[in-house]
């Protein structure tokens, strides 16, 4: 179990947070005996995380343009410049699935990722969201990951959670595709986020399964693999 904790992303992305729902949940990340990759909280709880969380620190992961990806260009460049401000380790960002949908434009996420890597900097892990349950088709999720891939993404994350269907099979293997097509083209590694709906170790393991016969063992660290859920499985 300790062998799959520390691929976690655990989240703790509750409505109606307060203080001591945050010292609940630091109080559990502390007593484990073996840490997860990060913990994943709203902006607005960073600092009171990065506070209750016991040294040598968790790395702390943030959401933006989350959940639906329709932030505007000055909210979301402030939303960055303000996490960056505060040190997280990781940013997850949700790009505009909207607007590629409507306008299946590639243009149209090459200069998002392009502006959100530039905004990010090149010393925090960004991840990007990209709603495999909205996008659906394998073709269009293979698509979009290599364009990200192309354009300044660390890790290509499968969904929100905010949605159903978050993360499955044959979604993940599409973004899996396009990372090896781009290490094949490049050998540069781009991790792979499965999130949304995992809810077992179980499901967890199989996707390990997956990742270890497909992209191989060398992508089997929390450096390119997570798992992102609400408790440690």
């Amino acid at each position: 179990m300790d062998g799959l904790k520390k691929f976690l992303d655990i989240a703790f992305l509750n409505e109606h947070i307060h203080h001591k729902d945050i010292k609940l949940f630091c109080s559990s990340i502390n007593k484990m005996t073996c840490k997860p990759a990060s913990v994943c909280v709203y902006p607005e709880h960073i600092e009171a995380i990065q506070d209750c969380l016991s040294r040598p620190q968790v790395p702390v992961t943030t959401v933006l343009n989350f959940p639906h990806g329709l932030h505007e260009w000055d909210q979301l460049e402030s939303d960055i410049l303000h996490a960056v401000s505060l040190n997280v380790s990781e940013i997850d960002i949700v790009i505009p699935y909207g607007k590629w949908l409507s306008q299946h434009d590639p243009l149209t996420l090459v200069q998002f990722a392009e502006y959100c890597r530039d905004a990010v900097g090149d010393n925090i892990v960004l991840k990007y969201i990209i709603e495999t349950g909205v996008l659906q088709k394998e073709a269009l999720i293979s698509e979009v990951s290599l364009l990200l891939c192309e354009h300044g993404a660390d890790f290509i994350k499968t969904s929100t959670g905010k949605i159903v269907p978050g993360a499955t099979i044959l979604a993940t293997k599409a973004i899996i595709k396009a990372i090896q097509q781009y290490h094949q083209q490049t050998n540069k590694k781009v991790g792979l986020k499965i999130a949304g709906g995992i809810r077992t170790s179980e499901q967890a393991y199989e996707y390990i399964h997956l990742v270890q016969t497909t992209l191989g063992a060398e992508w089997l660290t929390p450096r390119y693999f997570r798992v992102g859920c609400s408790k440690a499985l």
